[in-house]
């Protein structure tokens, strides 16, 4: 090899650095336009009560602690490459060992409330006292360079920092509600519950007079909070009736009971091979007041019904989106015996679990408020009742 060939600078492609970087980001793509990286998804779940929960926003009460936790999803099928990285070729005048190091540091960012234990992706949060929507996120620093670097290099090869959230959560601190008061709650009307305590009540209250005293705790369903996820397979604003959602703050109560077996009977139907993401609600949370407008359209509804106390709910399986009830039994027909289907997967559950309530079946519309087209109402008001 002559002196020529020995001087001769090196060009150093940017399919090598490419590789090289892809070999310490088996998480992430990079957007060489943007400089944002594209992270791994995480599952965000939270305790709260003596219950798990995964979703985007969650619920408690003011004071109540919530440990919340970031949960790295599986790598399978994740990238390996640094897909979308350009590099100039860079130019050197001899052979240089060159070696990538990545930092990355994780660390929460919370709005209000106590911290009492702090993790890599846990945090134990206690509520505020005051009700509202406040937003936790876990944020991780990317820093990027080149060890071993000569200093023709070192400006060529600049370290580079990205950071971003990884994890968000809106916790939901309730506000309560004075059932003495005037039947508003932020300035919302709830209206009046029926006094369960009274002389002319039927013996069937009388006998559980304490599960149908009117709801203490109440969401604030705002805007930017309705699409979120409070489960895997529902968003909060699912729970708002529809003759409500148009206000631009709503509140509902919602029994976390009800959501977890309304998730139970999703999971159920999952495995029979529904394809279902999620169940089509047409009456969530219906406050005393909107019983009432609804009774003046027509609508049945009987004094106590379990709507008005947030752990009820009215629905149709709809995975089409066609807005009738799916032929759950597979028997080529839409008819009452596809409500009965659920029915019986919630006798499963309660047997499963121990945990009891009502479920209605009924064939089509029974009043000019409802669908025409079979559907199901299910409740947790802790002893079996069906209809």
């Amino acid at each position: 090899m002559n002196e020529a060939q020995t001087k001769r600078p090196m060009r150093w492609l940017a399919a090598a650095l490419i590789a090289a970087m892809a070999a310490v980001w088996p998480w992430t793509h990079a957007t060489a336009a943007t400089g944002m990286t594209q992270v791994t998804q995480f599952r965000t779940t939270a305790e709260i009560g003596g219950m798990t929960f995964e979703g985007r926003a969650f619920v408690l009460k003011p004071g109540q602690e919530a440990h919340l936790m970031a949960v790295k999803e599986t790598d399978e099928g994740a990238s390996l490459t640094a897909e979308g990285l350009t590099f100039n070729p860079i130019t050197i005048d001899k052979p240089e060992s060159i070696q990538l190091s990545v930092l990355t540091k994780t660390h929460w960012q919370v709005q209000t409330g106590k911290i009492t234990a702090l993790g890599e992706r846990e945090l134990k949060w206690v509520a505020p006292d005051r009700p509202g929507n406040y937003e936790i996120e876990l944020t991780q620093t990317h820093t990027q360079g080149f060890e071993n670097l000569s200093m023709s290099l070192q400006s060529k090869l600049p370290a580079t920092t990205n950071e971003r959230a990884i994890a968000r959560y809106t916790m939901l601190v309730m506000q309560q509600f004075d059932r003495d008061g005037n039947g508003l709650i932020g300035g919302f009307p709830i209206g009046v519950y029926p006094n369960e305590d009274g002389e002319n009540v039927k013996p069937y209250i009388a006998a559980r007079r304490e599960k149908y005293h009117p709801p203490k705790w109440f969401i604030c369903v705002t805007p930017e909070v309705s699409n979120q996820k409070i489960s895997p397979h529902f968003r909060l604003g699912q729970f708002v009736t529809e003759w409500e959602s148009n206000r631009p703050d709503t509140y509902i109560a919602l029994d976390m009971r009800l959501l977890e077996r309304l998730e139970e009977i999703v999971v159920e139907l999952n495995k029979a091979g529904h394809k279902v993401e999620t169940l089509k609600i047409f009456r969530g949370y219906m406050s005393p007041n909107l019983v009432q407008r609804f009774r003046r359209r027509g609508g049945e509804f009987t004094d106590f019904t379990r709507q008005m106390y947030g752990d009820g709910a009215a629905f149709i399986v709809d995975a089409d989106n066609d807005g009738k009830m799916d032929d759950l039994n597979k028997d080529d027909k839409i008819d009452k015996a596809d409500a009965e289907y659920v029915e019986q997967i919630c006798t499963r559950l309660e047997r499963a679990s121990g945990k009891y309530g009502g479920v209605g079946v009924y064939s089509g519309r029974t009043d000019p408020t409802t669908p025409e087209t079979p559907w199901v109402e299910v409740d947790m008001r802790g002893n079996r009742e069906r209809w």
